[in-house]
């Protein structure tokens, strides 16, 4: 029998058919669920009967998606933190320290929909995402009678459907997640371009959730790692992509979904921006009484934030080094005689990446540094420019304008550095 992947190696179908389907069914179910959702799928599209039995892992993991989390801090040998995601008891975790707790995907996407703009284009697909979670077994298509054992007389119409139904939430969360960090319709190459604020700022939350369930293990589908890798490449073939807008723009969602996925903020701060609202953060605090002090600063759960960020932001301080960034805000002026105001349009030029990626590498570089310390009391304070940034801009994306006056704007404007300059960075 051969022998099942390692973590990192993939099944091909040969592989699936020939390995799981000599397993005992008692055996089967079990194995399945220590395979990835690709080489699940991969096992699936084998047979009829091989999809039947994925169905109740697939629902499994579709149903951990409604289930709120706890974390727990294991410092091992190498004091690296390893986190445990596992469903909870508030009863049972609160008797064990080191235990944190963790809003579910649905509450977080949820939270995701009611703070971004309903003209985002992708609001009414993240509107179908939720519907499809908050739906009963039977609508999701998960009551499908299997008391006919592996085949019996369910036929693949049957089976087909249920699956399809199963997986329609993953299919979306892994939809809405790729169209925005792999958008290819922003910038084109342009050196200068601007869109609505409120694409942008939720393009960012898009990012900050969904990549930080994926990240978590909570959702399969888009790699973090893979990404990074990507964008990593591309800035490696050529230093000076500096006419690309669509690569500028990954970017700028890397750096303020880092920034957000990484720094502790106030419990105000949090809800301004959108990442957080009253039920997450009850359950945040829960058993953590520091975190009930409205001047407390509340760290972000660290399974979301994914692999360290170092290196990465190290990098994009070189690649973003050139960009400029502002939005402009439209409003009335003062009434005339004619009991109209004259249209006011007010450029606001945000805080530069520099600023927001030295915080972060300082942040997760050593906690206790200085500089760290430094920036905690900025964030405090409310006076770390790169997030009451975010503040304002949320705030201004989800304003509801006069329907005569224009929305915000994001301005985007890329030049190029000389080669020494870049070195020196």
């Amino acid at each position: 029998m051969k022998r099942f992947a390692h973590k990192g190696e993939t099944f091909s179908k040969f592989d699936c058919q020939s390995t799981l389907s000599y397993l005992p069914e008692d055996c089967l179910s079990s194995a399945i669920s220590f395979l990835p959702l690709h080489d699940v799928l991969i096992f699936a599209s084998t047979s009829n009967t091989a999809m039947i039995s994925t169905l109740s892992d697939l629902r499994r993991r579709r149903e951990n998606m409604k289930l709120n989390l706890t974390w727990k801090d294991c410092p091992t040998s190498t004091h690296q933190r390893v986190s445990y995601i596992q469903n909870f008891d508030y009863a049972d975790a609160d008797q064990e320290e080191g235990i944190y707790f963790l809003p579910s995907v649905l509450l977080r996407l949820k939270c995701l929909l009611k703070s971004i703009a309903i003209k985002h284009p992708l609001c009414e697909d993240l509107r179908q995402l939720v519907l499809d979670l908050e739906g009963n077994d039977e609508s999701a298509g998960t009551g499908l009678n299997l008391s006919h054992g592996h085949g019996g007389n369910i036929t693949f119409e049957q089976t087909i459907s249920s699956f399809r139904r199963i997986l329609k939430a993953h299919k979306l969360h892994t939809s809405l997640l790729q169209r925005t960090i792999y958008n290819r319709d922003v910038g084109n190459r342009t050196s200068k371009f601007n869109l609505p604020l409120y694409r942008y700022v939720g393009d960012v939350l898009i990012t900050y959730f969904l990549l930080g369930h994926s990240a978590a293990g909570n959702v399969e589908g888009v790699c973090e790692r893979s990404w990074i890798k990507e964008m990593h490449v591309a800035q490696q073939m050529n230093i000076r992509r500096i006419g690309d807008g669509n690569h500028v723009y990954r970017l700028l969602l890397c750096y303020h979904s880092t920034l957000l996925r990484t720094l502790p903020l106030l419990k105000e701060q949090m809800i301004s921006i959108g990442i957080a609202n009253e039920d997450m953060l009850e359950i945040m605090m829960k058993g953590n009484a520091l975190l009930e002090d409205s001047e407390s600063l509340i760290p972000q759960p660290i399974p979301f934030r994914g692999i360290s960020k170092y290196a990465v932001m190290q990098n994009l301080r070189t690649h973003t080094a050139g960009i400029s960034l502002s939005c402009t805000v439209y409003d009335f002026g003062p009434l005339g005689p004619a009991f109209r105001g004259r249209d006011i349009a007010t450029s606001r030029p945000m805080s530069s990446v520099r600023s927001g990626i030295d915080g972060i590498t300082d942040y997760i570089h050593d906690e206790s540094s200085p500089s760290s310390i430094s920036l905690l009391s900025d964030l405090r304070e409310n006076q770390f420019e790169p997030s009451t940034d975010l503040v304002d801009a949320s705030y201004q994306a989800r304003k509801n304008n006069p329907i005569n006056v224009d929305p915000a704007r994001f301005h985007i404007s890329i030049f190029e550095l000389p080669r020494e300059v870049l070195l020196g960075l």
